[in-house]
């Protein structure tokens, strides 16, 4: 009985460790995203626009964040009417990294699931999220990516 005592504190630190990891993920991606700069420091194609009034956002940024691990996309919404469909369950949004082609998806752990909104109703003038996984840190600084959502295309974004 004496032997199994250190097994079971073993076997508590591993879970504690494995709490506080998870922990220090989720204030490193919600943390490390930086201070919202104005979309006007995003270069676009002037299509983007148009995209952007379909959707009813204004995009604020797609940044490097975790330490090059992570891209994060952020949008306002406008028309919470219109913008409705970035929060839908059934559409699963993608990155196009264009120098290379490769598709980057939203990751979707178990305990939090996809690291995106998904609200049931946008509010005007809130600043929501998509969080894609750059495994290998593929993506740098400058890239240009396309962000794409079912039908719509956001073409051409520089990379933070």
């Amino acid at each position: 009985m004496f032997e199994m005592q250190p097994y079971i504190l073993l076997h508590k630190w591993k879970d504690m460790l494995l709490y506080a990891g998870i922990l220090c993920f989720i204030f490193m991606i919600f943390g490390c995203s930086g201070v919202n700069k104005p979309a006007q420091n995003i270069s676009r194609d002037s299509n983007l626009t148009e995209v952007e009034r379909g959707l009813g956002i204004e995009i604020q940024a797609i940044r490097l964040s975790a330490g090059g691990y992570i891209l994060d996309f952020r949008y306002k919404a406008i028309d919470p009417n219109k913008a409705n469909i970035l929060f839908s369950r059934e559409i699963q949004p993608y990155l196009l990294h264009e120098a290379t082609g490769r598709v980057i998806t939203v990751p979707a752990t178990t305990k939090i699931g996809p690291l995106r909104n998904t609200t049931n109703q946008p509010v005007a003038g809130k600043i929501y999220f998509m969080l894609f996984g750059n495994a290998g840190k593929l993506v740098k600084a400058g890239d240009k990516v396309t962000v794409i959502f079912g039908d719509y295309r956001m073409e051409h974004l520089t990379v933070e």
